[in-house]
């Protein structure tokens, strides 16, 4: 074999192997796309007054307003503009007179009646259904009294998203009274110049969390961000400025770490770390979100588990942080060290944003391997090998599960239209 040929066999054999990793890389992404779309059209609910989208198919077949809202670019992406409309105004119409409340979800059943229930057909031979239907009630608070802080601030991101989307001006003209009103709902809980929360009032709502907590700060300031450019909601930029500076001081106080939690304590989270990215605290190309990547990236959070992403918090919450019901049926690891499927989906999405393309193709096949393997996107997964899902007693997993299938969607959204996998 002559020097031309020799060179010319082993450019067509690199070239084969390109092709097949394009060809895996194509598999992986349209069985991911398949089953996350499968996922949220299973959880559309045909309801008299139309469709709207309920938080899973079982426990969590109720219209929970922080499930539907967090992404829902991914209804947006699949042609169902109609529902993000539809839900954004019904949520709206329930706002609390008393004090401008929105409700932490919808249903027609009393709340936590259907978790009670899939709970029992665990353990009893019950085939009869809890049918969502209208008319439905609003549920404020849960079972621990304690109101959402979240909601108000997630409905209007959720507005935020279907105007950017749709470009329906008028539509927004016609709501911003009441997203105004829902906005101002936090003037009573700013204290020096920061949010403070009721325990139990975020999404992790099985953890005495309480006092100043970052997620719900840096929602606040990505939503203070957002509304400044429009007049009546009175946002300066010295507000938009001021607050970050607060953020950055009270919960990054050393560059070289990851955002904590709380102030007084070194607690850290994925959500807060991941969406802080996602939200461009930090300009994407810049030092700052680069520092803030790799020292999220070498945090145990993203570190167990075989480098995958997902597990809420660490170190895990202290045992009188949760009420006794919750470890009674099997859930005391709930919200800080089972991995979550919306975080492992966000968690992709930044490695490929932050230009880590190798960590964000690797983090994709283990979603889609997931997937392939479950036929759903779960919510989720134990911290064992492999990630299986969660399957107590009293308590599965649900799936399908509407959040983790909006963040898998608005992943694959990204790194398609940024030509970052080959789709």
């Amino acid at each position: 074999m002559n020097i031309f040929c020799f060179y010319a066999s082993c450019a067509f054999l690199g070239f084969g192997s390109l092709l097949r990793a394009g060809d895996q890389q194509q598999r992986e992404t349209e069985t991911l796309h398949t089953i996350a779309t499968a996922s949220l059209l299973h959880n559309i609910q045909h309801l008299t007054s139309g469709d709207y989208l309920s938080a899973g198919a079982h426990q969590f077949k109720s219209l929970w307003t922080r499930d539907f809202a967090y992404r829902v670019r991914a209804l947006l992406l699949i042609g169902r503009g109609d529902i993000v409309r539809r839900q954004i105004e019904l949520t709206l119409r329930y706002r609390r007179r008393s004090d401008g409340a929105l409700p932490k979800g919808l249903d027609n059943f009393p709340h936590n009646e259907r978790s009670i229930y899939f709970s029992l057909k665990r353990l009893l031979p019950i085939h009869a259904t809890l049918k969502l239907a209208e008319p439905l009630t609003a549920i404020y608070e849960d079972q621990n009294n304690s109101l959402a802080i979240d909601s108000n601030l997630l409905i209007i991101h959720a507005a935020l998203d279907y105007l950017a989307f749709t470009k329906d001006y008028p539509w927004w003209e016609s709501i911003q009274p009441q997203l105004l009103a829902a906005f101002r709902y936090y003037d009573r809980f700013i204290f020096n110049g920061l949010v403070k929360q009721a325990e139990y009032a975020d999404w992790q709502d099985t953890v005495k969390r309480q006092g100043t907590v970052l997620l719900t700060n840096l929602l606040f300031y990505h939503c203070l961000e957002r509304l400044h450019a429009f007049p009546a909601f009175a946002v300066s930029t010295e507000q938009v400025r001021s607050l970050r500076q607060k953020i950055i001081a009270t919960f990054r106080p050393s560059p070289d770490k990851p955002f904590f939690t709380f102030s007084e304590s070194g607690y850290v989270n994925s959500d807060e770390n991941l969406l802080a990215l996602d939200f461009d605290f930090y300009p994407p190309a810049s030092r700052e979100a680069a520092k803030l990547y790799q020292a999220f990236k070498k945090h145990p959070l993203w570190r167990q588990k075989g480098h995958m992403p997902g597990r809420v918090a660490f170190p895990s919450y202290p045992r009188n942080w949760q009420p006794i019901y919750v470890r009674m049926v099997g859930l005391k690891k709930y919200h800080d060290e089972f991995y979550w499927s919306w975080l492992m989906a966000l968690g992709a999405k930044i490695a490929y944003k932050m230009g880590d393309i190798d960590e964000g193709k690797r983090i994709f096949s283990e979603l889609s391997r997931i997937a392939k393997r479950d036929h759903w996107i779960y919510e989720v997964y134990q911290n064992k090998h492999h990630l299986p899902i969660f399957e107590g007693v009293l308590v599965k997993s649900e799936g399908p599960f509407t959040w983790g299938a909006n963040f898998t969607l608005d992943l694959i959204d990204f790194t398609c239209s940024n030509h970052l996998r080959k789709c």
